[in-house]
């Protein structure tokens, strides 16, 4: 009966100290994050990769639609692979723009050279 008890706060034991020495990788990444690129200058049809830290890199990619106006087609990549994508059309230059991922977050002034 001693034994059994033992074992039993034993056993719970190791399970608290499992259980509060793991980290929840669910947690970190339902963690938002927000990003200010500021002014972003993009040339028609030529990819603009904008660093967002943590390894984590937005490629933005513009293709005008008229004088004033553009596409924007924004992938989210981590460690070389796309992790997301967002589509933009009208995006006007020159105003602010925010994209969303989820839960991260960029802002950003599209500036067309």
């Amino acid at each position: 009966m001693i034994f059994r008890t033992t074992a039993l706060i034993g056993a719970m034991g190791a399970l608290v100290l499992a259980g509060c020495s793991k980290k929840d990788a669910a947690t970190d990444s339902a963690t938002p994050k927000s990003v200010s690129l500021g002014v972003v200058e993009l040339s028609d049809g030529a990819p603009s990769r904008q660093d967002l830290g943590d390894g984590a890199v937005c490629v933005l990619t513009a293709t005008k639609m008229d004088p004033s106006t553009f596409e924007l087609i924004a992938v989210l990549e981590k460690a070389g692979k796309k992790i997301a994508s967002t589509r933009v059309a009208p995006a006007m230059a020159d105003k602010p723009l925010e994209l969303s991922f989820g839960s991260v977050r960029i802002g950003l002034v599209p500036h067309m050279k």
